[in-house]
């Protein structure tokens, strides 16, 4: 957490203690904004924006990070009109929430940091591999087992094979099963 006054930054804090799904550590970076955020733990960075030096939040929201994947940049704004919120928003900000927020919103928004972080830690994408070849004779069977047995040994992944050679079945062959 960054910016704003001290009893606006223990405000904010006072919020995120009462949140009780999530084992939340805040880290209070003071008046001035940071530099770098190189932490990689960081998964949301909240910055306290005054209205007054909107001319900076483009530079403030932009800030230069190291950690993969960056952190969720939240503007914390004591006024809340429409023109703030799209300003912070046009400058980099990803949320926008009030200034003390609501502990539905402080919820939210550290969900949605959580969900970002985690995605790209531990994405659960399904992969589908086709080998093909239009005649016999290329080592496409003899591939796709050696891939297979690859895929489940190596990234400790369920692998399905399936053969669309139906007359000669070869993988059947290869796996010694019943085709």
């Amino acid at each position: 957490m960054a910016g704003g006054s001290a009893s606006q930054r223990t405000a904010v804090k006072q919020v995120f203690t009462f949140i009780r799904e999530l084992d939340v550590e805040i880290v209070d970076l003071g008046e001035a904004q940071p530099v770098t955020v190189g932490d990689p733990k960081i998964a949301l960075l909240a910055l306290l924006l005054d209205p007054v030096q909107q001319a900076h939040w483009h530079a403030i929201l932009q800030l230069p990070h190291t950690s993969a994947p960056p952190p969720l940049m939240v503007a914390l704004l004591a006024d809340r009109s429409s023109e703030l919120i799209l300003a912070a928003l046009r400058a980099g900000a990803d949320d926008v929430l009030s200034l003390p927020p609501a502990p539905d919103d402080a919820l939210r928004a550290l969900l949605r940091a959580g969900e970002v972080r985690r995605r790209v830690e531990r994405p659960d994408k399904k992969n589908i591999c086709a080998l093909v070849s239009m005649s016999g004779g290329r080592g496409i069977s003899s591939l796709t087992v050696c891939l297979g047995f690859a895929v489940q040994r190596l990234l400790e992944k369920r692998a399905a094979l399936v053969d669309l050679d139906l007359q000669a079945a070869p993988l059947s062959v290869l796996l010694d099963v019943a085709p």
